[in-house]
């Protein structure tokens, strides 16, 4: 039991560190975006949202997968289906 949870606070520091480096480049392509896009209109802003929702979703896309490996790892899960639906279903509703 104490080694679960260590390998579960393990993967969770992982998944924290994966998305705050994602957000680091969220912010670096977002205001390199800003600089170069030189109108403020309503195309300005949906390109910079856009940018933003997309990295996002890469982040919580490898921190599904990274579960998803973690899961296979300790051969709680037997398939690669199982284990990436096991993470995304436990991803959406409790994280």
């Amino acid at each position: 039991m104490p080694l679960q949870i260590l390998w579960g606070s393990f993967y969770l520091a992982a998944c924290c560190l994966l998305h705050v480096g994602f957000m680091g480049v969220t912010i670096h392509v977002l205001a390199g975006l800003g600089n170069r896009l030189h109108s403020s209109g309503l195309w300005r802003n949906m390109v910079l949202l856009t940018c933003c929702f997309l990295i996002i979703v890469a982040s919580h896309t490898v921190q599904v997968w990274l579960w998803a490996w973690a899961l296979m790892g300790v051969e709680v899960l037997q398939d690669w289906n199982s284990a990436v639906y096991f993470s995304l279903v436990s991803y959406t509703s409790l994280g």
